[in-house]
């Protein structure tokens, strides 16, 4: 329905509780038990601009985009989906009611979760464990939470691009579809 339920770093679970306490005591996230926590693939690299990686769709629909009210909508709406607050996108644009936006809405964040899992795994990147506040801009959560580590900003900036792709030919065809 487009309400937002971002939980990230509520540390409900034990792994965030122990990444964090191994984290704090060696004074470096690289350090962390459980690397690849629900939480830290979704909220920091598969979540940027809420559900769906809706900042990914805003993007291309901004660059590309024909129709000017749904431009117009979705530059009122950029700054609330920066800040991981899809709501005004969920329901002022078409998504709710064009279920072709369903297929890239579903795929963006498995795919960037599957990008994102073996830099994690592999201590390729250090795993996001120190606490964020909801309302972080999305590119920068992963940036905070791994204590101001340069590379985990660039794989998520990588994830949101690779999302920006899957959603392309989505916003084409629907661009194409409308026009007519």
């Amino acid at each position: 329905m487009g309400i937002n339920a971002d939980f990230l770093f509520s540390f409900s679970t034990r792994a965030q509780l122990v990444n964090l306490n191994r984290a704090l005591k060696f004074a470096h996230p690289v350090a962390a038990v459980h690397p690849t926590a629900y939480s830290t693939l979704y909220s920091c690299f598969a979540h940027l601009g809420g559900d769906g990686m809706l900042l990914a769709l805003i993007i291309v629909v901004l660059i590309i985009g024909k129709n000017q009210h749904l431009k117009r909508l979705l530059t009122w709406s950029f700054i609330p989906t920066f800040f991981n607050f899809s709501e005004p996108v969920m329901v002022g644009f078409p998504i709710m009611y064009m279920p072709i936006y369903l297929i890239p809405f579903i795929m963006s964040p498995l795919v960037t979760t599957v990008i994102a899992y073996p830099f994690l795994k592999y201590n390729i990147v250090p795993a996001p464990v120190y606490p964020v506040p909801n309302g972080t801009p999305g590119l920068l959560k992963a940036f905070i939470a791994t204590g101001g580590n340069i590379p985990t900003l660039l794989l998520a900036l990588l994830c949101l691009v690779v999302s920006c792709f899957i959603y392309l030919p989505f916003v084409k065809g629907v661009s194409r579809i409308l026009c007519k």
